[in-house]
């Protein structure tokens, strides 16, 4: 029997149904005709319900982004990510010597004093200034998108407190006697000195990577807790950030540490960044982009932003 332009057919797909029109399965041939067909069902929805579809499609794409985001920044926060960079070949030889002089230097104990700086045109520069007991020098440029300001203190790479990393990696069994506690100590009072402010998380992680473990469980981030001595703990809007005895004041020295996480560092030292730029940053068009800028960000996830909008907010709210 005839179809009429009036009569319609239904198709349904496996994931779709709809009425298409009969003159359309008609034109589609019965043998070529197929319930897959994604053009004879594209060109049967209407504009509204194309729209429809293109906007549900972005909403899960942009829900699928961000649950990796976020899973992404979990990682990394929790140190299960392994920072990779690509080198493009004119810089390899340069990156080569830079290794080459680090591992000279952990192996001779001394350390490494690395700082980046801007360049003219605002792109980055890893400068390393002084290497195993001050003999080299060494000065190449990277193709990072920001670095730190040329006036920021930098901070010297020290090796990691407590020893060899394979002698202390050996007391695992020991690490919760009675007997290891004054070493313990030892070591978690190197890492303060050295590092704090820094947060109790990020400590925790410390020392379980120097007696070779990859995380802090419960009982390990326990038995450190217990170790802490004279430490002081002060809360940074839900986070625990250790200080050194009688050293909590509202500003302390920024420390140029690319290897740091943004949410690493402690609103009292960003503060003393941002005292430094105080001026260019009344002036800014975006603060929160500038104050971005002078910690080598390149890129604000949100995360990250709602980090630094809490460290301005409280940089404003507590003038030095």
């Amino acid at each position: 029997m005839a179809c009429s332009r009036r009569e319609t057919v239904d198709i349904a797909g496996s994931r779709l149904a709809m009425r298409a029109s009969a003159a359309d399965v008609r034109r589609s041939g019965t043998r070529d005709f197929e319930l897959d067909d994604d053009d004879l069902i594209l060109n049967s929805l209407s504009r509204q319900e194309k729209e429809s579809l293109a906007r549900y499609g972005l909403a899960a794409k942009t829900r699928r982004r961000e649950a990796n985001q976020r899973s992404r920044e979990r990682k990394r926060h929790a140190g299960l990510v392994r920072m990779e960079v690509d080198v493009r070949p004119e810089h390899r030889a340069d990156l080569r010597l830079l290794i080459d002089l680090y591992v000279a230097a952990r192996h001779s104990g001394d350390a490494l004093q690395v700082t980046r700086v801007p360049m003219p045109v605002l792109d980055g520069s890893a400068v390393l200034e002084a290497a195993a007991n001050g003999n080299s020098q060494f000065d190449a440029r990277s193709n990072s998108r920001a670095g730190p300001p040329k006036n920021s203190r930098p901070a010297p790479h020290r090796a990691e407190p407590g020893g060899d990393l394979a002698e202390l990696a050996g007391f695992q069994k020991a690490f919760f006697s009675d007997g290891y506690s004054i070493r313990l100590n030892s070591i978690i009072a190197d890492i303060i000195r050295t590092d704090a402010p820094l947060p109790l998380d990020l400590l925790r992680r410390k020392v379980a990577r120097l007696h070779g473990w990859h995380r802090a469980g419960g009982l390990i981030a326990a038995r450190i807790d217990a170790c802490l001595g004279a430490a002081e703990i002060h809360e940074e809007d839900g986070t625990a950030f250790v200080w050194e005895p009688g050293a909590y004041t509202s500003r302390v020295p920024y420390r140029v540490r690319p290897e740091r996480d943004i949410r690493e560092i402690s609103r009292h030292e960003l503060a003393d960044l941002l005292d430094q730029h105080a001026v260019a940053l009344a002036h800014a068009a975006n603060p929160l982009r500038e104050c971005a800028r002078l910690a080598g960000i390149g890129r604000l996830t949100p995360a990250i932003r709602e980090y630094l909008e809490e460290c301005l907010a409280w940089w404003r709210a507590n003038p030095n």
